[in-house]
């Protein structure tokens, strides 16, 4: 009986659990349901993410915008020649103290020479006083005589050498005092007379500086500044070691607008025939032209950036730093690239300066100029030489730039700039590639004045408009004989371009440009670069009938610029 109640006490033990059956069909479900809610969760994190992460980034990192570049014009007429470059440096190196023309030099003076307050200088019964007024004193010798302050011994033989007199300590002005031959380039000493005069000997009397002067004599060649105002400049000739200064004077010059130069490197990777890669760079000068804040905007070759697969700028000290293009004009063949101004070191940045633009008209024929950056091909080469011919242009589409052209000898790789000796730069040198086949190897650049919009443009990142014009300008003698009227002259119209598609022919003249009033090519093309591609802007032409020009308006849709 014990036997089965422990029989029993144990009989549970081998009961079998009884398993409950797997619903798979539930368990899909709910797995589906969970990776489905999962992604559907981490599709609206995303999207929250990159709608807020800008947000929270400008709050957090505000990003700093680029300044506007604007471009300024330098004025030609302060350029510098080069008997001015030597004088300058004879002046600074001697210690020359400043000519004076004021009134406190003279005053001194006259205080030492003059014998009597208020004394005037008589020549006989009919002599007109001198009078010594605020600055300048004339100094009369008898009836209806007159001296000024620039006469030199007017009665007699005339003295050579500048002779200044004073009639009183009170006066301002200088007087010259010559009645006879004894006063041949020597003036009467101040010794009691009425009216005595002071001795011009060249040692900076009346508050003038003598250089060379012989005091006493005929041959007197001073050089100084009256207290009337005048001023007598001695004639130099040059000689060997002047010219030799010159040319330092000018090397020193290239040197520091060397400053704004750099070289720019475009790397292309290539496969040679045996499927091994190699790199081919090429290289041009570049010029700085800006500095937005951000970043340093370099003026380029276009032919070296537009197919590089990778931009290096070479500074002067040797620093190198990656840049990117920020704009490009396919027509003059000119490119900016632009330079983190962070990724500079603080050194090479201290250096840099950026370029000094000046003017490029007619005027500068026979200009001295430099060629500087790569005229050469090679890195620091220049070349000095002058301009030949500035009225020439090269006619693009909606743009005419002036030529530059030189006496100077250039090579298939030259690039760089033209600088007057004030050094401006007055021209970008052409890129040799747009050279024509019977155009001789002579250095051209363009004129610099009639790229200022275009690099601005580049400069911002701003897309330029295309209408699509060839051009030029109506000449006055045409408009008055012909009745041609005032505008821009279109001699061509491109393919398919607004204007083509507008209804403009060749040999319209655009006189009117989005309500603006045109009178040359010039205008126009001013007028387009301040418009946005994409705007309808009105074009009032006018077009020649049977009789006489007859004015319409059309409305063209404006493209970018390829």
């Amino acid at each position: 009986m014990e036997e089965n109640q422990s029989n029993q006490d144990i009989e549970f033990i081998k009961e079998k659990v009884k398993e409950r059956p797997l619903n798979k069909k539930k368990l899909i479900k709910r797995t589906l349901l969970t990776a489905s809610m999962a992604v559907i969760f981490g599709l609206i994190a995303c999207l929250t993410f990159l709608v807020l992460e800008p947000v929270f980034t400008n709050l957090l990192y505000p990003e700093e915008e680029p300044e506007p570049v604007q471009l300024r014009e330098e004025d030609i007429e302060d350029e510098m020649l080069p008997e001015d470059m030597i004088l300058t440096e004879a002046a600074d190196g001697a210690g020359t103290e400043s000519v004076q023309s004021g009134t406190a030099g003279a005053e001194s003076d006259r205080r030492d020479a003059a014998q009597g307050p208020g004394q005037q200088e008589e020549q006989g019964p009919d002599a007109a006083q001198s009078e010594t007024k605020g600055d300048g004193t004339e100094n009369e010798e008898g009836p209806g005589r007159k001296e000024t302050e620039d006469q030199d011994g007017a009665d007699g033989m005339g003295g050579a050498g500048n002779t200044d007199a004073t009639d009183g300590p009170g006066g301002s002005g200088s007087a010259v005092s010559a009645d006879g031959p004894e006063n041949a380039g020597n003036a009467e000493d101040a010794a009691g007379g009425p009216g005595g005069a002071m001795s011009a000997d060249g040692t900076g009397s009346m508050g003038s500086v003598g250089t060379g002067t012989s005091g006493d004599g005929i041959g007197g060649t001073g050089t100084g500044t009256l207290s009337g105002g005048q001023e007598t400049v001695e004639k130099v000739e040059l000689e060997m070691s002047d010219y030799q200064r010159l040319y330092r004077l000018m090397y020193a010059l290239v040197q520091r607008n060397n400053q704004s130069m750099v070289t720019v490197t475009g790397v292309v990777t290539d496969m040679d025939w045996f499927d091994n890669i190699y790199e081919n760079q090429g290289q041009a000068s570049g010029l700085i032209v800006a500095d937005n804040g951000i970043e340093l905007l370099i003026l380029t070759d276009n032919t070296v950036v537009e197919e590089a697969e990778s931009l290096l700028v070479t500074f002067q000290d040797d620093v190198q730093t990656s840049a990117q293009i920020k704009g490009q004009d396919a027509q003059t063949g000119l490119a900016i690239i632009s330079v983190v101004l962070e990724e500079i070191p603080e050194e090479t940045r201290e250096n840099l300066t950026m370029a000094v633009l000046g003017s490029s008209g007619s005027s500068l024929l026979a200009t001295p100029v430099i060629a500087v950056g790569r005229p050469l091909g090679s890195a620091a080469s220049l070349i000095y030489g002058m301009v030949t011919s500035s009225d020439s242009r090269a006619s693009f589409v909606d743009h005419n730039v002036r030529l530059l052209t030189t006496d100077m000898m250039g090579t298939e790789n030259s690039s760089g700039v033209l600088i007057n000796l004030s050094g401006q730069v007055i021209g970008i040198l052409r890129p040799m590639s747009l050279r024509r086949e019977n155009e001789a190897e002579l250095l051209t650049a363009y004129g610099v004045a009639d790229l200022w919009l275009l690099i601005e443009k580049m400069s911002n990142g701003a897309v330029v408009p295309r209408m699509g014009v060839t051009g030029s300008d109506v000449p006055v003698e045409i408009h008055t004989e012909m009745g041609v009227p005032l505008g821009a002259y279109v001699t061509n119209i491109q393919m398919d371009s607004p204007a083509m598609k507008a209804g403009i022919q060749s040999g319209d003249v655009i006189v009117g440009l989005n309500g603006t009033e045109l009178r040359s090519f010039s205008e126009y093309q001013e007028t387009l670069m301040n418009l946005e591609p994409g705007m309808s802007v009105p074009v009032t032409v006018m077009r020649q009938g049977a009789e006489e020009y007859q004015e319409m308006t059309v409305d063209v849709i404006l493209e970018e610029a390829k």
